[in-house]
Parts: C-alpha cells; structure tokens; sequence
C-alpha cells in the first residue's frame, strides 16, 4: 500500500494557485466545446479510480496502471490532488530522469528534443512525459500542436511499449 496523495488545501489556495499560473481569463465557446470530452473523461476515470479504490484499496498497482494504461490517467490524478508532476512522482518513490530521448536523437535530427520525466529511464521508457507551458497565439498554439503530434509519432515508432503523455 501507499499513503494518500491527498493535500489539505481550502479552496483560496486553489484559486490563488490558479490564477497566479494562468496570464489571462478568458471565455472560448470553441474550447468548450472541443475539451468538454477531455474533461467529462477524466471525471469518468477518477470515478473509476474511486470504485476501484473503495473495493481493493489505493495501491501502487492500481495507480501505475492508471498512469500507463489510461489516457487521462495522468490528469486526471494531478487535477484531483493538485500536485505537480515532480511532487506526485517523488511521492511515490518513482525514479525519473529527464534529457533527450537516444534513438530519437539518433534516427532523427528533429527527435532531439528534451523530455522532462522519462520513467524509469532513457534506454528503456515506459512512461515519457512532456510538460511544458507558453503563452503564444492561436496560430503558435497550432504550431505547438503540430510539434507534439510528430513527437508522439516518433516515439511510437522507436519506443512503441512507452505511454508519452504531452501537457502544454
């Protein structure tokens, strides 16, 4: 078993973290529309993840498999706790390393690209993990689009048992 990753936080502190990470509010009809699958499926994964820890208990099993099997595992914890990715790996002991990828480097001049959390290591990643954040414009946020989407190719080719999650 593991410790609850829970943080007592009240609801100031959530929302002054909030908008001390965000430089701008605003309403994006279009957004809404498109992300409300996102968000409806990261609910429906953490509802899974409490009848599953209500019926067998928070395991490290049950939350590496949430992480590497689930699409929006990932999120989907870090919303609900509020963590950073560093907190929630160092948390559970989970060795990390960050850097390029080596065969993206090697096959590819475009793969050499810095990766943030590479678990467990480089040579052989289960779980690679980008996470990065810009304020840009629509049209650069298309172009950080294109980049993630030719990355998350790349490494399905040369690292295809490996999970990439990439959060802008």
């Amino acid at each position: 078993m593991i410790r609850c990753l829970c943080v007592a936080r009240n609801a100031d502190e959530k929302f002054k973290t909030a908008v001390s990470r965000n430089t701008f509010w605003f309403h994006n009809s279009r957004f809404e529309r498109e992300y409300e699958a996102h968000v409806t499926t990261m609910r429906e994964t953490l509802l899974v993840m409490r009848n599953q820890v209500r019926s067998t208990g928070l395991t490290r099993e049950l939350l590496v498999d949430l992480i590497a099997e689930k699409e929006y595992g990932l999120r989907a914890i870090l919303a609900l706790v509020g963590l950073s990715i560093e907190e929630l790996l160092a948390d559970m002991g989970i060795n990390y390393t960050r850097g390029d990828l080596p065969k993206l480097k090697q096959h590819d001049r475009a793969g050499k690209r810095m990766m943030d959390f590479i678990i467990p290591d480089r040579n052989d990643p289960q779980v690679i993990i980008e996470s990065s954040y810009m304020t840009t414009t629509s049209s650069g946020q298309g172009d950080k689009s294109k980049v993630e989407l030719s990355m998350r190719q790349l490494i399905k080719k040369h690292y295809p048992p490996s999970a990439f999650l990439g959060f802008c």
